[in-house]
């Protein structure tokens, strides 16, 4: 099948109307070019955008020229703009970043939701050996999508059948003039090292058939990705549970599912760290960490990078971060079925005995409470009533009878109504005002878990 022909296939797959407007990627070089020009053959209506990094000076200004008298010939609307990278990090991830947000803007002015772009089945080899030595898992192994999305952009690569010999024989046969980027003929990037050596090595010594093997396997390997994805959302909208407002976690789970096959929770868990964080922040091994606390018989919380963290206590899995977690001298509102945590302790008000959550550490009436509940570290000339016949107690007159050193003290939390009044010093005492008696007639039972925070 020709070029003409075979893109002409793989756009069919989108069921595109005559008012769609297609954002082609233009770089300038002969894979955009072939592509722009195949496209405006078929006659679809394209709107073409070239970003200009300026990382190559004269030759970048060039390249942006080159790109405007193509659209010019063809007849088509551009945009083309120039913007700098922040020297910092990875010079080629910030300059996708920046370019994919470009694509994204120029596709929204034009109310387009495709962008076209121009990679080959080359570069999906590239994409795949460079994963592989990485130690990519299967998604890594599968490479490039022909269509994917991109924050609500639908990405096409009607090319990626096509090999680099295929595209430069059109342009040669319909006299079609492209620029070369010089930095992609230096081995100073992985990809270029791929593309230039390690490549060309492989194809020596095992022949030009390892290509056609490595890129039919990603086509199987493919199969494997979608049905595990299918069962991936299917654990994830079971294991998921309700998070409110007020929750200091980001998200909270069913404990259930470490009871899945480790490959389908290692998946959960990819599948939320990507949602809620940054994914190339967590290495393998952090997530085989996080498999280990699911699997975990006791509770157990675990650092990850950034200050994440990742912890289990009764039924419940949930990620939450390090600035969420209240210390000394903080305050934290509490609502009843919400766990909260303090320290080193999750705490939890129910309005119902909980008995996934063992026994209660303290049952409080719930009569005269004046809402919203508080937790806190100790005041000065804090009191609480002890007895019905004795007066208020200083809550360090308390702790010195208790013998608690004073290092430890500023960590107890201190649970007070929304006047300020002393409810119960949590793990140690409840005041007299809050005992449960004879007529009482709503009770709150609250519970403490030592080690469920940090």
């Amino acid at each position: 099948m020709d070029l003409v022909n075979l893109v002409k296939k793989e756009m069919a797959k989108l069921n595109i109307n005559d008012d769609q407007v297609l954002v082609v990627a233009v770089s300038g070089g002969p894979d955009s070019v072939a592509l722009l020009h195949i496209l405006a053959q078929l006659g679809y209506k394209l709107h073409v955008a070239h970003l200009n990094h300026g990382l190559r000076g004269k030759e970048s200004e060039e390249d942006a020229e080159f790109v405007k008298s193509i659209a010019q010939n063809l007849i088509l609307p551009y945009t083309i703009e120039k913007r700098s990278i922040p020297q910092q990090g990875s010079i080629q991830q910030q300059a996708r970043k920046i370019r994919y947000q470009f694509f994204k803007e120029v596709c929204q002015s034009q109310g387009s939701d495709i962008l076209v772009l121009a990679q080959h089945c080359d570069d999906q080899l590239e994409t795949v050996l460079m994963n592989f030595f990485r130690g990519a898992g299967l998604a890594g192994l599968t490479g490039i999508k022909s269509i994917n999305n991109y924050d609500g952009i639908t990405l096409v690569r009607p090319l990626l059948k096509c090999s680099k010999e295929e595209i430069l024989n059109y342009l040669k046969e319909n006299n079609i003039k492209y620029r070369i980027d010089s930095s992609n003929l230096k081995e100073k990037y992985l990809r270029n090292k791929f593309r230039l050596k390690i490549i060309p090595f492989l194809e020596k010594e095992l022949g030009s058939g390892f290509k056609r093997t490595i890129l039919g396997n990603v086509e199987i390997l493919n199969l494997d990705e979608d049905y595990l994805n299918q069962q991936t959302e299917q654990v994830l909208s079971a294991v998921i549970k309700k998070r409110d407002k007020y929750s200091q976690y980001d998200i909270i789970l069913d404990a259930k599912l470490g009871t899945y096959h480790k490959a389908i929770i290692a998946r959960v868990i990819r599948r939320i760290i990507s949602d809620l964080y940054d994914l190339r922040n967590f290495s393998s091994q952090n997530i085989l960490d996080i498999i280990d606390v699911c699997a975990s018989p006791v509770p157990k919380t675990i650092h990850l990078p950034n200050k994440i963290l990742f912890t289990k206590w009764s039924n419940n899995l949930a990620f939450f971060r390090e600035e969420n977690v209240k210390f000394k001298g903080d305050e934290i509102t509490v609502y009843p079925e919400q766990p909260v945590i303090y320290g080193n302790k999750r705490i939890i008000i129910k309005e119902e005995l909980d008995e996934d959550l063992g026994k209660a550490n303290h049952i409080i009436s719930g009569d005269n409470l004046s809402f919203p509940l508080v937790i806190r570290g100790r005041k000065n000339g804090d009191r609480i009533r002890l007895s019905q016949s004795g007066g208020r107690k200083k809550i360090k007159d308390f702790f010195i009878d208790l013998k608690i050193p004073k290092q430890e003290r500023d960590n107890i939390p201190i649970l007070t109504d929304s006047e300020d009044n002393v409810i119960a010093i949590l793990g140690y005492r409840v005041s007299y005002n809050y005992y449960i008696k004879k007529d009482t007639c709503k009770k709150l039972y609250v519970y403490i878990n030592e080690n469920g925070g940090i």
